[in-house]
């Protein structure tokens, strides 16, 4: 088998001889020093704290080859995965900007809006070139490392200041298999909301129709990994909700990183839904570095077959008078299994620090497995911090509450199990983004229940 490491090294060196024109410039820089990261590190194994429950091995021991083309799509190939009544849309194949599929007049006059590869070329500084690669650093984990060595292109979106958009900003990056061999593309999002700003911004990370098609009628037809990061900076009294849809094929691996770095008096909320996949695992890091942060962080992550889905959140409390709430819940069947660690870490400084976590999972079948691991790291003494996980199965009691009202016991475990699971949707601010997310878990919540029936 080869090495994974000295793998992707030859293929960052084959990536940095395309690109020799870029030598002198500020990205080449930022490639480099990630390679040079990736390097010394490597990527992630077993025997990494953060991912000894994860099973990094799943995804690491394939040779993945980075996508050397955008994929063809159509009007048709993307229409399933849009979201109605956005404020603009931007698609991307493989991580390559898609301009003819994308609809950004609307919101060009209000915000600043680029693809990366425009400004890594353009040979200007601008917003884009000055905070990229400057939150989310190659330290945070070796994948991240390899998603800064492989950066060409992505999103990168300015909110000025006092701006609001009232309708979201979805951004859809659509990741595709090739026939010969299994691939990697490296989504990139770049959000910066400026003093008093406001916006809600959606990263959906789908399948193209050919390659779920081809994952569903052959099991072992080649898999392909989406390995995206998004860095989220918020200025002071700004306001940023964040959704992620990551609904890629059965067949994929999925490893994303969110970093969020918060300053004073800004409001942050992340709600991450996880549907699709072989392998996922997603990070969230948020750095609330000024006073009066309220952060608030929602998931969920639904598993069937063998999926297997990994959450790591952390919250860093760095500055006094902030406040976190956090909710993740799951549900899990057939063999599927999943992680949840959450991580508060209040520093010495961050007095009067209100925290709660909560984790909380429901298994369909006797072979799935979660494995729950709230944390609390407490430095200061004037905080209220509180955290707590359950697992479970639906109740007994309350399905056969049901069912003394003449409700089949069928339909009994799906209004419980959509209950269970619209808390976190029904947090969304968009009513068409939740009437969408509601129809998509509504989709595989009919799978679960099939499968435990």
């Amino acid at each position: 088998m080869v090495d994974n490491k000295t793998w992707y090294l030859d293929c960052i060196q084959k990536f940095q001889k395309d690109f020799n024109g870029d030598t002198g410039t500020f990205i080449h820089s930022l490639r480099k020093e990630a390679a040079a990261y990736l390097a010394d590190f490597g990527l992630p194994t077993n025997k990494d704290e953060s991912w000894r429950h994860s099973r990094p091995n799943l995804i690491t021991q394939t040779p993945f080859s980075p996508t050397t083309r955008s994929e063809s799509l159509s009007t048709a190939d993307i229409q399933p995965h849009e979201f109605t009544e956005t404020a603009g849309q931007l698609v991307f194949s493989n991580g390559r900007y898609i301009p003819e599929l994308s609809n950004i007049e609307d919101i060009e006059s209000k915000i600043k809006v680029r693809n990366l590869a425009t400004s890594f070329t353009s040979g200007i500084t601008d917003f884009a070139t000055e905070q990229i690669g400057r939150h989310a650093g190659n330290d945070t984990s070796g994948f991240s490392a390899l998603n800064t060595a492989f950066v060409e292109d992505g999103a990168a979106i300015l909110i000025p200041k006092n701006v609001a958009i009232e309708q979201p900003i979805h951004l859809m990056y659509v990741s595709t298999s090739e026939s010969d061999n299994s691939t990697i593309s490296f989504p990139r999002t770049l959000v910066i909301a400026e003093e008093g700003s406001k916006a809600a911004i959606i990263e959906s990370f789908v399948g193209s129709a050919s390659s779920v098609n081809t994952a569903i009628s052959n099991k072992d037809a080649p898999t392909y990994l989406t390995n995206a990061v998004c860095e989220l900076i918020l200025r002071p009294e700004s306001e940023i909700e964040h959704i992620t849809l990551q609904n890629e094929s059965p067949t994929s691996g999925h490893v994303g990183l969110l970093h969020v770095t918060a300053t004073r008096d800004c409001r942050f909320t992340s709600t991450s839904v996880a549907l699709g996949g072989r392998y996922i695992r997603r990070d969230v890091v948020t750095a609330l570095e000024g006073t009066g942060v309220e952060s608030t962080l929602n998931g969920l992550y639904l598993g069937t077959e063998s999926e297997h889905i990994d959450n790591f959140t952390t919250v860093e409390h760095a500055q006094p008078d902030c406040s976190s709430q956090e909710l993740y819940k799951g549900v899990l069947g057939g063999a599927s299994s999943a992680v949840f660690r959450g991580k508060i870490h209040v520093h010495q400084i961050a007095q009067n620090t209100e925290a709660f976590q909560s984790n909380q999972n429901l298994l369909f079948s006797a072979n799935s497995d979660i494995t729950s691991l709230p944390q609390l790291e407490i430095y200061a003494d004037d905080v209220r911090c509180s955290h707590g996980s359950t697992t479970g199965q639906v109740d007994e009691d309350a399905i056969f509450y049901l069912q003394a009202r003449a409700i089949p016991r069928a339909q009994a475990i799906r209004m419980l199990t959509r209950a269970f699971c619209g808390e976190i949707v029904d947090r969304i601010g968009s009513e068409p983004v939740r009437q969408r997310l509601h129809t998509l878990t509504d989709s595989k919540l009919e799978h679960l229940i099939s499968e435990r029936a």
